[in-house]
């Protein structure tokens, strides 16, 4: 073999193995981010459930059920939030789950190309970008929940009791999360 060709796929094999390993730190991300967006998922979806479960009360005790909701939504974020700043530490942990998902990826990125696993970059990429739209729109509906039922605050218990059905409704009719 000429050191022409050597050179030209080491170069080569070195490409790839770069583009292998943005792949791996594109799907850890994208893990991640998945996990992230189910637990916020889950708690507007447990919002969503107890709103219409409260359709059974009469306003009073609707009222009630109301204001305990939002108050909830918001402490399950704020306490997300903190657990995110924690989670570099958790992620040391998780990180054997990850291990051993991308061991499984290891067959699968021998058989693949480099161009393929720039393809398969671009779909995590924007995979991610989807993903970490729909965590910015709940945090902000989340955090304009909090902002209104601040709000709310001022008003006498008919108005906003409408109030708060208004807010809840904007976050769990939301069609963009």
């Amino acid at each position: 073999m000429s050191l022409p060709f050597i050179l030209a796929s080491s170069l080569t094999d070195k490409s790839k193995d770069d583009t292998r390993r943005v792949n791996e730190l594109l799907f850890t991300e994208l893990e991640n981010l998945q996990r992230e967006y189910k637990r916020e998922r889950q708690v507007v979806d447990q919002l969503t459930k107890d709103y219409v479960e409260s359709k059974d009360y009469d306003p009073v005790r609707r009222y009630e059920k109301l204001k305990v909701m939002v108050k909830r939504t918001i402490m399950h974020f704020k306490v997300n939030s903190e657990e995110q700043i924690k989670g570099a530490a958790a992620a040391a942990a998780n990180q054997g789950t990850q291990a051993e998902a991308l061991k499984r990826c290891e067959e699968k990125y021998s058989k693949m190309t480099r161009q393929e696993l720039i393809e398969e970059n671009t779909l995590l990429s924007e995979q991610i970008k989807n993903y970490r739209r729909k965590l910015s729109i709940i945090a902000d509906l989340v955090q304009q929940l909090e902002d209104l039922y601040e709000e709310s605050k001022r008003y006498a218990m008919m108005q906003r009791y409408r109030l708060l059905k208004t807010m809840i409704k904007g976050v769990i009719y939301d069609k963009l999360i």
